[in-house]
């Protein structure tokens, strides 16, 4: 009997349990990283999966260094390379990426906002409780990147690691706020005084004014005092809306300018419009061919989740439900799910990369969302 898309995402979610927490992967990206063993923590929590949830907190706890929560833990710069060709690497921890080899924030953020969601979910207070010390840290190290009220980061430290975003970046700067938001709730419950919860809300006005653009009718993807990209990019603009950032007025005008861009007419969806300049893709990616794998043209189903939830956070019923149904076919067509795919909707597969399968995150994405829907 064929599976239905649910089951599948379910199965492609589970296949990257591991002993310690959730892999990326099951191929060539094989090891903890942060962001994508995160994210897909809150698939797991939705599906009832508390333990291997915890036990994923539980091992980027163990990896803290001075409050910072690593990039990955599994290989090293040189085992991913390795990884990449089918070599089983050494185990190894990286805290900087590979590219420009910075330091990415997002892995502190996506850490502190899915240990709310976890102790929220399994009522268990305990683990945040005797982690106190090491979650100030986890807090004050990102801190340190603010400036002028905003957090700034370096050339390639977020989830689209192939692109030069410096300066203040709308994707990080909406995660730090929702970081800053839950943090403040889970201390206040464990009888904490803090003023995160004020921290937030000025950063949430601080967003609003520096990054929303009444000409574009969404906000900008990052500025620095060099430039100010106009590139509409999906997870910052999406986020804002799931997370209450932008107001009803410039939700509905963020998701028109999706449509009328086509994020999700393709396999849903693009991370964004239009295609960024060659000089903000790495080098590397150039000679391989891949210029384009952070970039509009190759498309990420978490990103087509993503989008079906900031639907849903405004009623758009119909419109969240086509993405899920589009995202459906192609997940029942190839048994599982798909890290990324070409805009013809087959699995990316080009000499120098190939989409990664299972995908733990594409597949905790498409859970949420689905349970959304349910809810309206």
């Amino acid at each position: 009997m064929q599976k239905n898309s649910v089951e599948i995402a379910k199965k492609s979610l589970r296949d990257c349990y591991e002993k310690e927490g959730i892999l990326a992967g099951r191929t060539h990206y094989a090891s903890y990283w942060a962001r994508d063993s995160l994210y897909a923590s809150w698939g797991a929590l939705n599906i009832g999966d508390l333990n291997i949830v915890k036990k994923n907190l539980e091992n980027f706890l163990k990896y803290e260094r001075n409050g910072q929560i690593p990039l990955r833990i599994g290989s090293s710069f040189f085992g991913q390379m390795f990884q990449m060709i089918g070599i089983k690497p050494r185990f190894g921890v990286q805290y900087k990426e590979d590219k420009g080899f910075n330091e990415a924030i997002d892995p502190n953020l996506l850490f502190l906002i899915t240990l709310q969601k976890y102790s929220e979910k399994s009522k268990d207070f305990e683990l945040a409780r005797k982690n106190i010390s090491k979650l100030g840290k986890i807090i004050k190290w990102a801190k340190k990147w603010e400036r002028n009220g905003l957090i700034h980061s370096e050339n390639y430290a977020h989830w689209q690691d192939s692109l030069k975003k410096k300066g203040a970046v709308l994707y990080t700067n909406v995660l730090y706020y929702q970081s800053l938001k839950l943090t403040g709730e889970l201390l206040g419950k464990l009888n904490v005084k803090n003023r995160l919860k004020e921290k937030s809300e000025k950063l949430k006005e601080r967003i609003n004014e520096k990054f929303w653009s009444r000409e574009l009718g969404y906000y900008l993807d990052y500025f620095n005092e060099k430039k100010e990209s106009k590139v509409f990019s999906s997870d910052g603009n999406f986020f804002s809306i799931i997370f209450g950032i932008a107001n009803k007025k410039q939700s509905e005008s963020i998701l028109k300018k999706a449509k009328e861009f086509g994020i999700s007419k393709d396999v849903p969806s693009h991370p964004n419009y239009p295609r960024y300049g060659g000089l903000e893709v790495h080098p590397l990616l150039h000679l391989l061919g891949l210029k384009d794998y952070n970039d509009h043209g190759i498309c990420w189903p978490w990103i087509g989740g993503l989008h079906s939830m900031a639907l849903t956070k405004t009623g758009k019923k119909e419109e969240a439900e086509k993405i899920l149904k589009s995202l459906s076919r192609y997940f029942v067509k190839e048994g599982e799910v798909y890290e990324t795919y070409e805009i013809t909707g087959k699995p990316l597969n080009r000499f120098f990369q190939k989409s990664e399968h299972p995908f733990a995150w594409a597949a905790g994405f498409y859970l949420l969302a689905k349970n959304e829907l349910k809810k309206i």
